[in-house]
């Protein structure tokens, strides 16, 4: 009996932490597109983690972005491929960017990522 609850408990706890957990903070975010602030301000950052990888997201104004990353290190940038990328204003300022595309300019900033 002992050993039966045993491992319904400990079954409990993993099938928990293969859900994974999110967490919301309080950042600063900006939306930079073809070198132009479209939008900055405070906004909250949801980071969530579980077994398959991360992910990410934010909305301020009209602006959203979502960032997952899977185990093997692929993201995605609004469900587009995507990575993280250098924005030498937002560099600047600490805050880190990812952009699905940075060639076009499009980079989703925040401080707390």
């Amino acid at each position: 009996m002992m050993k039966t609850k045993l491992a319904a408990a400990l079954l409990c706890l993993l099938s928990v932490s293969a859900y994974g957990a999110c967490k919301e903070s309080g950042q600063q975010c900006v939306h930079y597109k073809n070198g132009s602030v479209t939008a900055e301000g405070a906004c909250t950052v949801t980071k969530c983690q579980d077994a398959a990888g991360s992910s990410l997201k934010w909305k301020l104004k009209n602006t959203a972005v979502a960032v997952q990353t899977d185990k093997s290190g692929k993201t995605l940038v609004n469900g587009k491929a995507g990575a993280q990328a250098k924005n030498a204003n937002a560099a600047a300022m600490g805050l880190t960017c990812y952009a699905a595309d940075a060639k076009k300019g499009d980079f989703f900033c925040a401080t707390g990522y």
